[in-house]
C-alpha cells in the first residue's frame, strides 16, 4: 500500500531531531521517502535527511510517502512526530 501526507513544518530542525526522524523512520519495514521541491529524499539514511532536513524552515511544506505493508502506522507516527514539534521522539509502539 502506498499512502502520503502533506506537513508543514512548523520549525526549523536542529541535529538531534532530525537523528530521532531517521530512527523512526528506520523502524518500519516500509519505504519512506520525503518530497521537496520535486526531489525524493531517504530519511531513513541520515545523509538524505540531513540533506532535506537542514534546509526546511517554518511553513515550508514537505510530502511524506511511504510505501510498503506497515505503511499507514508510518505516516501516522511520521505526522505525530511533526506535530510534537520535535520534542520528543515518537517510537513505534508507545
Amino acid at each position: 500500500m502506498k499512502v502520503q501526507k502533506v506537513i508543514q513544518v512548523k520549525d526549523p530542525f536542529s541535529v538531534p531531531a532530525i537523528l530521532s526522524f531517521v530512527h523512526l523512520c528506520s523502524q518500519f519495514t516500509s519505504d519512506v521517502y520525503m518530497h521537496k521541491d520535486s526531489i525524493a529524499y531517504n530519511p531513513k539514511c541520515v545523509l538524505g535527511a540531513v540533506q532535506v532536513m537542514i534546509m526546511l524552515k517554518e511553513s515550508d511544506e514537505v510530502t511524506l510517502i511511504a510505501e510498503g505493508s506497515d505503511a499507514e502506522e508510518a505516516l501516522t507516527h511520521l505526522e505525530q512526530f511533526f506535530l510534537s514539534s520535535y520534542s520528543q521522539p515518537v517510537l513505534k509502539g508507545s
